[in-house]
C-alpha cells in the first residue's frame, strides 16, 4: 500500500486587515471577511472593534416617539420631540416641557425663515420659539388692476390653506361707489383699504356677500384713479387644508436655492407632491397655490421619498424613480415663470423605505440597497447594487418598515429593522451588523451624537465609551470564515495562534476555534488586559501592568488533521472594551486529506 509523506511545510496566515461581514459561501471568503459578525465594527484602519452602547435620557412616556428635531430658531437652539399627542421641548436638566398639542402620529419638522414647521398627516403647525399654533396661511392677491365693474389681471392663485384672498382696484373717472369682486357667495369681507388706510364697515362701506360687491358710502377719498389704490380682502370657505395637512413628509428645494417647500405622503393622493409658491415674490412656507402640484407616475404606487442631489430632486416610488429640476421660462409679458417638471429616471428600481443622500449620492432600498450614481438622465444602470454581501439576511426581513440614517461622523450608512442594524461603512467599503437591546423607531443626529426614540416613548443616546445598552450586555461575536491555506486537499496541523489587542484599562476577548472535522472544536480561552487604571480598578483582579504598547497573546490550539479552520471571537462583558489589531495562525501542511 502506498503511503503519503507529510510535507511539514510551515504556512502562516495573518489577518491585519478586517474586511467586515460577507454572508456568501463561508469557504469562499477572503481572509479577513466574516460570515457572522454582530456588534463588532471595522474601524477606518480596518481593525475590529466592539461597538459602544447607549444610555437613556428620557424615561418611558407610554407612547411612541413620533419624531425628533434639533436646530436653531431666532438665535437659540432647541431639541424637540413628538410623543403622546404633544410636542415637547427637551431641557438641559434632562426634563421636558410641553409646548403644544397635536394628533399623535408620525411627525416631521423643518425650518423656514424664523419658524419651525410641524407636519403629521393631520395638522400643519408652527412654533417660533414662543407661540405654537396652526399655520393660518398667506392671503394671496388674486387679481390686480381691476376696474370697479370687475375683471382685472390674474396675479396669484388661491391658497389651499385657507379661504382668504384680496383684490386691488383702480378707480375710474366716473367716480363709482360700487366695486365687484372676482367671487360671489363669499363668507365675509375682512377689510377694505384705500391708499393703505383701513376703512370701517357700515360707516365707510357696505358688503353684499351673495353678489360679491362692496359699496362705498361716499366718493370723497377713493376716486383718485391711482392704480390699485383700493384693496379689498375677503374669505370664501376654509380652503382645502386637507391637501396640505394630510401629508407626512416635507423637504426644501428650489433648484440651487431652497425657496420652496415640497410635501408628499397624502394617502388620498399618494403619488402627488405639492409645493409652495412665492407670496408676492417672497419665499413662504404658508402659501400652497391650488395648481402647484405634480402627479408622479400612476396613482397605484405612492411616493416613498424625495431627496435632493445637487440641483435636482430625485423622486422615489416603490417600483420606479423620477427626477425633477427647476425650469424658468418667460411669458409674453416678460414675466418669469417657474415650473418643476418631472421626468422618468428608472422604471425598475425605486425605494420602499426612506432614502439617504450619502456623499451626494442617494441610497435607496428595494429588495436590497442601491446607490444612485447618476440621476441626470434616464437609464436602467444608474442604480448600483451595494448589499450583495449581506443580502441573505436582508431577504428575511420586512424592508418596508426599515428606517435609515447617514451617520456622517462615523462614515456609516445605517439600515435598521426592529432592533437589528445593517451598517455599511462607506469610508472603507465594509459591512457589519449591530443588534441592539432596544428597537429604534426614529433617529436624530446632533453634531455627531446619535439619539433614537422607541415605541414606549423613551429617548436614548449613543455614548462613546459606554459598554452596555442602557445596562444590558452587548453580546459581540466575530467568526472567521473557514480557511484552507489555499490547499483544500491537504491536511493541516496548527498549534499556535497569536492575537494582538489594543491595550485598554480593561480589555478582553474569548477565543475558540473550529474545523471541518465534526465534533472537534476547542474550549474557549480568555485573553486580555487589566492595566493599572484607578478609574476602573477592580481589586479582586489586580494587575500592575502599565504598558500601553500592543502585545500579542499566544494561544495553544492543538488542532490537527483538518482541511478547514476558523477562529471565533466573543465578548459579552459589561466592562470590557475590545479592539483587535491582528490575528496570526501558523500551521504545518500535511498529506492529502482522505
Amino acid at each position: 500500500m502506498a503511503t503519503i509523506k507529510l510535507s511539514n511545510k510551515e504556512a502562516p496566515a495573518t489577518i491585519n486587515t478586517f474586511l467586515g461581514l460577507n454572508e456568501s459561501i463561508e469557504t469562499q471568503l477572503k481572509l479577513g471577511e466574516s460570515p457572522y459578525m454582530v456588534n463588532f465594527k471595522v474601524t477606518d484602519m480596518y481593525k475590529l472593534e466592539k461597538r459602544y452602547g447607549y444610555i437613556q435620557i428620557i424615561q418611558s412616556i407610554g407612547s411612541p416617539i413620533r419624531g425628533m428635531w434639533h436646530g436653531k430658531i431666532k438665535e437659540a437652539y432647541y431639541f424637540l420631540f413628538a410623543c403622546n399627542g404633544r410636542i415637547y421641548k427637551f431641557n438641559n436638566d434632562n426634563t421636558y416641557t410641553s409646548i403644544g398639542t397635536l394628533t399623535d402620529d408620525i411627525t416631521s419638522f423643518f425650518t423656514f425663515g424664523d419658524k419651525l414647521y410641524i407636519l403629521n398627516g393631520h395638522e400643519y403647525k408652527y412654533w417660533d420659539g414662543t407661540t405654537f399654533g396652526d399655520v393660518g396661511g398667506y392671503r394671496p392677491l388674486v387679481v390686480i388692476g381691476t376696474p370697479p365693474t370687475g375683471g382685472g389681471t390674474t396675479y396669484e392663485e388661491i391658497n389651499l390653506l385657507n379661504g382668504e384672498r384680496h383684490q386691488t382696484f383702480t378707480p375710474t373717472e366716473d367716480k363709482p361707489t360700487e366695486y365687484q369682486l372676482v367671487e360671489k357667495d363669499i363668507t365675509s369681507v375682512d377689510f377694505v383699504k384705500v391708499n393703505g388706510v383701513l376703512k370701517t364697515a357700515t360707516t365707510d362701506y357696505t358688503a353684499d356677500l351673495v353678489n360679491g360687491k362692496v359699496t362705498f358710502t361716499s366718493t370723497t377719498d377713493h376716486n383718485n384713479q391711482i392704480p390699485d389704490s383700493i384693496d379689498i380682502g375677503w374669505t370664501k370657505g376654509n380652503g382645502d387644508r386637507a391637501q396640505v395637512c394630510k401629508n407626512y413628509h416635507a423637504m426644501l428645494y428650489g433648484g440651487s436655492n431652497d425657496t420652496r417647500v415640497f410635501m408628499w405622503g397624502n394617502p388620498d393622493t399618494k403619488n402627488r407632491r405639492i409645493y409652495t409658491g412665492l407670496a408676492d415674490g417672497v419665499p413662504s412656507a404658508e402659501y400652497f397655490p391650488a395648481n402647484s402640484y405634480s402627479d408622479v407616475g400612476n396613482s397605484e404606487f405612492a411616493i416613498t421619498d424625495i431627496v435632493r442631489q445637487y440641483d435636482r430632486q430625485v423622486i422615489f416610488k416603490e417600483n420606479e424613480a423620477f427626477y425633477s429640476n427647476m425650469e424658468e421660462t418667460t411669458d409674453d409679458t416678460g414675466a418669469t415663470l417657474v415650473t418643476f417638471p418631472v421626468y422618468p429616471l428608472n422604471s425598475e428600481k425605486g425605494s420602499v423605505a426612506p432614502v439617504q443622500v450619502v456623499l451626494n449620492n442617494p441610497f435607496s432600498i428595494q429588495e436590497g440597497l442601491y446607490e444612485w450614481i447618476s440621476t441626470a438622465v434616464r437609464a436602467e444602470t444608474n442604480a448600483t447594487y451595494k448589499s450583495e454581501r449581506v443580502q441573505s439576511s436582508l431577504d428575511n426581513v420586512g424592508l418596508k418598515k426599515a428606517i435609515t440614517l447617514d451617520y456622517e461622523k462615523q462614515g456609516e450608512y445605517w439600515l435598521c429593522v426592529d432592533n437589528t442594524i445593517w451598517v455599511y461603512n462607506y469610508r472603507n467599503d465594509t459591512w457589519y451588523k449591530y443588534v441592539l437591546y432596544d428597537a429604534p423607531i426614529c433617529f436624530l443626529n446632533i453634531d455627531g451624537v446619535l439619539y433614537f426614540g422607541t415605541k414606549d416613548g423613551r429617548i436614548l443616546k449613543f455614548v462613546d465609551g459606554v459598554r452596555s445598552d442602557n445596562g444590558h450586555v452587548i453580546k459581540a461575536e466575530w467568526d472567521m470564515g473557514f480557511y484552507d491555506w489555499e490547499y483544500e486537499y491537504l491536511n493541516k496541523y496548527l498549534n499556535k495562534i497569536y492575537i494582538s489587542l489594543m491595550p485598554r484599562s480593561k480589555s478582553g476577548i474569548s477565543v475558540r476555534w473550529d474545523t471541518n472535522r465534526i465534533g472537534v472544536n476547542s474550549i474557549p480561552v480568555k485573553i486580555g488586559y487589566n492595566l493599572l487604571d484607578y478609574d476602573s480598578i477592580d481589586y479582586a483582579d489586580w494587575s500592575y501592568d502599565t504598558s500601553y504598547n500592543p502585545q500579542p497573546f499566544r494561544i495553544k490550539a492543538k488542532a490537527k488533521k483538518f482541511v478547514y479552520f476558523k477562529i471565533i471571537l466573543e465578548n459579552s462583558s459589561l466592562t470590557d472594551t475590545v479592539t483587535i489589531l491582528s490575528i496570526s495562525m501558523i500551521c504545518n501542511i500535511g498529506g492529502q486529506a482522505k
